[in-house]
């Protein structure tokens, strides 16, 4: 019999495994399997091609610095702080020329600052300048042509310094939330695999 009860327990990270070796919690094989399989169906039009660009590494990582760019936590947010006339680029490759949606979340610390970014030396229509508000906000340009399967997107700075996150391009006119690059969620899933195996073995050759 069942009697109701004003206490309660609450399980997290719940793991079963074979063995007499405790390991670290982890997903189970399984969910790791429906999770690439999940990232390898996303449509086309929603798939990021930018790595890295919630700068989740804690640095530049994926990115070419023309030396006025950091890694700077701000506000609770990976960011890289782009100083005046300075900024960032990271080539993409695509598998034929395409129309492409770039979205950008920045802050501003004033409203006389100018975010520049786009598919530079690409034609008119690829590029956007643009005078920023105070505060976080959404940047987005839609290019007016197909770029090239093999190009350079820029973001830079006009004015005082200010910072950038979750860098998004997307194949067509899409204006989709950020996520991750398809290659950012396997290298994540490939080294926790990894550090699992490494606690693993580790745990054995103590025995």
């Amino acid at each position: 019999n069942t009697t109701d009860s004003a206490n309660y327990a609450e399980f997290r990270n719940f793991k079963i495994e074979k063995g007499n070796i405790s390991t670290a919690w982890s997903i189970t094989p399984e969910e790791v399997n429906a999770y690439i399989e999940k990232v390898d169906k996303k449509e086309i039009n929603t798939v990021n091609n930018i790595l890295n660009g919630d700068f989740a590494t804690k640095g530049l990582d994926k990115w070419s610095n023309n030396g006025g760019a950091i890694y700077s936590a701000f506000e609770g947010r990976d960011t890289a702080k782009l100083s005046t006339s300075r900024g960032i680029y990271q080539s993409i490759y695509l598998q034929e020329p395409s129309i492409m949606t770039v979205t950008v979340t920045a802050y501003s610390p004033d409203d006389t600052t100018e975010i520049h970014f786009g598919f530079l030396n690409n034609g008119v229509g690829n590029f956007m300048a643009m005078t920023m508000i105070q505060g976080w906000a959404s940047y987005r340009l839609t290019t007016t042509s197909k770029i090239p399967s093999d190009t350079i997107l820029h973001i830079y700075s006009r004015g005082k310094p200010y910072y950038i996150t979750d860098v998004m391009a997307v194949i067509g006119n899409s204006n989709v939330n950020y996520s991750k690059a398809p290659a950012d969620y396997l290298e994540y899933t490939n080294k926790k695999i990894s550090d699992i195996s490494t606690i693993v073995d580790a745990k054995a050759s103590n025995k």
